[in-house]
C-alpha cells in the first residue's frame, strides 16, 4: 500500500501541464504580446510625430533664416516671393504648388549638403523618395502618396558611392507617424507680410 502511494506521488510529479494550463498559459501571453506590441506603436508613433514637428519648424525657420542672411527668398533670385503672387489678390498668402516646393527643397537640400560653413538648416532626418516612384504611387482618400522614401543621409552615401540618383530626380519631405508614408510639407507665403509658413499635408495620419 505505501509503495503504490510513493508510485502516485513520483507519477503526480512526472505528469507536467495539461493541455488546458498550457491554452491558458499561451491565451495569458498572447493577450501580453498584444498589450506590449499597442504601446511599442504608440510610443513609436509618437517619437515620428515629435521628429516630424522638429522637422517642420527647422524648413520654416531656415527658410527665414536665409532671407535674412541674403537679403531675397530661396530658391536663388527670389523666386518663394515671385512665385507666391502667382494668381494670389495682394495681401493673401498664396501656397506652393508641388512643382515650386519641390524646386525650394532641392535647392535648400543641395545648399545645405554642400555648405562649408553653417548652412541655414539641419537637414538630417528629412526624407527623400525618387520622383518617378513618387508619381507611380497609389494614393489614399485624401489623395496622398501611399509610398515610403529613405532617410536622405541613407540618399546622401548612395550618391556618394556612385550609385544613387541626383537631387533633380528626388523629391524631400517627411514620413509620416503612422504608416511612414512619404509626405511634401505644404508651404505658404504672404509676400505683403513677408511671412513664410510650413504645415504639414492635408488630409488623416499626415504629421
Amino acid at each position: 500500500m505505501e509503495v503504490s502511494e510513493k508510485k502516485n506521488a513520483k507519477a503526480r510529479r512526472r505528469r507536467g501541464f495539461t493541455i488546458v494550463e498550457l491554452l491558458v498559459t499561451i491565451a495569458v501571453l498572447a493577450v501580453l504580446m498584444g498589450i506590449i506590441s499597442t504601446a511599442a506603436t504608440s510610443v513609436i508613433r509618437k517619437s515620428r510625430a515629435r521628429k516630424n514637428e522638429a522637422l517642420r519648424v527647422a524648413l520654416q525657420t531656415g527658410i527665414a533664416t536665409y532671407q535674412a542672411q541674403t537679403g531675397y527668398w530661396p530658391p536663388k533670385g527670389g523666386q518663394l516671393d515671385d512665385w507666391s503672387k502667382d494668381g494670389v489678390p495682394e495681401g493673401k498668402d498664396g501656397y506652393l504648388s508641388d512643382a515650386e516646393y519641390d524646386k525650394l527643397m532641392r535647392y535648400l537640400m543641395k545648399m545645405c549638403l554642400n555648405a562649408k560653413g553653417n548652412p541655414v538648416m539641419d537637414v538630417s532626418g528629412y526624407t527623400a523618395v525618387r520622383t518617378a516612384a513618387l508619381n507611380s504611387s497609389k494614393k489614399d482618400k485624401d489623395g496622398n502618396p501611399m509610398c515610403s522614401g529613405e532617410d536622405i543621409q541613407t540618399w546622401v552615401a548612395k550618391q556618394r558611392a556612385g550609385n544613387g540618383p541626383k537631387s533633380d530626380q528626388m523629391v524631400f519631405g517627411y514620413a509620416n507617424s503612422d504608416r511612414n508614408h512619404f509626405r511634401r510639407f505644404r508651404i505658404r507665403f504672404n509676400s505683403e507680410s513677408g511671412n513664410v509658413k510650413v504645415e504639414f499635408a492635408k488630409g488623416a495620419n499626415s504629421k
